[in-house]
């Protein structure tokens, strides 16, 4: 009879072992609506936008960062219009790169990840470059895989001028990496103007000087 007892318990414990995985899987996936493959694979080419990250003060900035509350950009503005603000801007390299925001939100956290495959070639004849150009309206740091890389001098009011080329190649790596930026907008002196505008592009520089320059990043989330 112990025996028995004891056959029946293992064999609802297999059974559990089995099937409970499938169950607990189905469970979760009624409750959170785990994303199709398409929608992933346009989340993992799209600018990712959070009012409050949450982690400690600069985990957000790091690639292994758990992202996954956060979501998709949306189009920044401009009362005289987009394609005014664009024309606007000195020195800005990429004539269909969008402003990007999250609402009415004051202040605004950006990711951007993207993979690299082998590392970059540093040579004497020839070398491979990422230079990036950005500017907000107002106020922007800017974050290469955790590292400040450059920033907007608060309340200098001079979102019309573009940082860049910056030379981000040092902070690269291998494998994960992600571009990311706090910026910041006074909705009170200025509540109908805000963006961040963002172009990234790699170059091969040899001996026969720059080659024709390829889009890495771009704020409407092409790569």
């Amino acid at each position: 009879m112990s025996l028995t007892k004891s056959l029946r318990g293992i064999i609802i414990l297999a059974a559990f072992l089995l099937v409970g995985p499938f169950v607990l899987h189905y469970s979760v996936a009624q409750d959170e609506q785990p994303l199709t493959y398409e929608q992933q694979q346009a989340r993992n080419s799209a600018w990712l936008v959070s009012a409050a990250p949450q982690g400690g003060s600069l985990e957000w900035t790091q690639p292994g960062f758990d992202d996954a509350a956060w979501t998709t950009a949306q189009g920044g503005y401009f009362e005289d219009g987009v394609s005014a603000a664009n024309a606007e801007l000195m020195g800005w390299p990429n004539a269909e790169a969008e402003w990007i925001w999250s609402g009415y939100a004051s202040e605004v956290y950006f990711r951007r990840r993207f993979g690299l495959p082998r590392r970059l070639i540093d040579e004497d004849e020839r070398q491979e470059k990422v230079y990036v150009w950005l500017t907000a309206n107002d106020d922007y740091i800017f974050y290469v895989n955790g590292q400040e890389v450059d920033r907007d001098e608060v309340g200098d009011d001079d979102w019309q001028e573009t940082a860049g080329p910056l030379d981000v190649t040092e902070y690269l790596q291998v494998g994960d990496n992600v571009f990311a930026v706090w910026s910041r907008n006074d909705l009170k002196e200025d509540p109908n103007n805000y963006g961040l505008r963002f172009h990234a592009e790699y170059r091969l520089i040899g001996e026969g000087g720059e080659s024709v320059p390829t889009t890495v990043i771009t704020d409407t989330g092409g790569c």
